[in-house]
């Protein structure tokens, strides 16, 4: 429960403990003040729960204070300033959404101006008047109005009269506020209990903005994962095409050099070819036969015939016959 919810049902509280302190026929039956205090809170928490009638708090307590105040209308106006902070903060509570900058100043402020009017009232006697706040609501228009205070000027009785007892005991004592704190005392805790309230506005709003950036984050993540995926299918296409190429550039190299070695191949063939292309074309030349065509040689047939001539060499000279010799 946050404090600013306390403060809601303390108010609550004082009114039904005003009028089971001046009516006979009770709200609730108590043995004593602890166990009066203890079940005034319980059914204020009732009445503003109530889920039948949202107006149901507001109508049930102005049952209540017309009930007390019949024949006393002096203490309406305390009664009736009561609820209409009631329905203020209650309608504070009845926000779904945070409060933006200013609106928190304002709602801070308003918050702070009750408390301090409660401490003004504590500090004023019965028989002088304090200016309250009464703050603009649905059942009320904004403005000052003044109201009694709340010090006892009997010789007998508590310090405070019956308002201040339930003011001090239900409000402050429930938030450890004392009447005697200074102003900025008094600021402090007005801004706690709003920010209270604020933070309590905000956890379902980024409890909301968590989850919506949860999608977003698992849905990143997937796109993530698939680009991953895509990516490593790219790198394994590409390794896988690298590959291919590679294997390519091979074949190719090798294509390349089959076509050199053919290259000198066919440019080999082309030399002998050229070598026998110009055999080809040289004239055929037939060698001179030695024997004739009856199978002899006219220059050995001569050569049987003039032995002598053949054997000297100078033929025109005959020599002298060697008398030693006989033919």
């Amino acid at each position: 429960m946050i404090r600013l919810e306390e403060l809601l049902y303390s108010l609550t509280t004082v009114i039904i403990r005003y009028h089971d302190n001046l009516m006979g026929k009770k709200l609730i039956n108590a043995k004593d003040i602890p166990d009066a205090r203890l079940k005034s809170r319980a059914l204020a928490i009732e009445i503003i729960q109530n889920q039948d009638d949202p107006l149901y708090f507001s109508t049930r307590l102005k049952e209540i204070i017309t009930t007390c105040t019949t024949g006393y209308p002096d203490r309406r106006p305390f009664l009736s300033y009561i609820l209409n902070e009631i329905v203020l903060i209650k309608s504070f509570l009845n926000k779904s959404e945070a409060f933006s900058e200013e609106e928190f100043a304002d709602y801070k402020n308003q918050i702070f101006k009750l408390l301090i009017d409660i401490k003004g009232l504590l500090s004023t006697k019965k028989s002088g008047s304090y200016e309250v706040t009464q703050h603009q609501t649905d059942i009320a228009p904004g403005g000052k109005i003044a109201l009694s205070g709340c010090i006892n000027e009997r010789y007998v009785g508590d310090y405070f009269c019956n308002s201040g007892i339930f003011l001090r005991e239900e409000v402050l004592e429930t938030l450890n506020i004392s009447y005697a704190f200074p102003d900025e005392r008094y600021d402090e805790f007005a801004y706690r209990i709003c920010s209270e309230h604020q933070n309590a506005l905000l956890v379902p709003e980024l409890l909301a903005k968590n989850r919506h950036l949860e999608k977003e984050n698992t849905c990143l993540r997937q796109i993530s994962d698939q680009s991953a995926l895509k990516e490593e299918e790219i790198q394994s296409s590409s390794a896988q095409q690298n590959a291919l190429i590679k294997q390519h550039e091979e074949t190719i190299r090798q294509l390349l050099e089959t076509i050199e070695q053919q290259k000198a191949q066919i440019q080999a063939q082309e030399e002998k070819i050229e070598e026998q292309s110009k055999i080809l074309a040289e004239p055929l030349q037939r060698p001179r036969p030695l024997f004739g065509a009856f199978g002899y040689s006219p220059a050995l047939f001569a050569l049987g015939r003039f032995p002598r001539v053949l054997d000297n060499p100078d033929s025109s000279t005959p020599s002298a016959p060697n008398p030693g010799v006989i033919e």
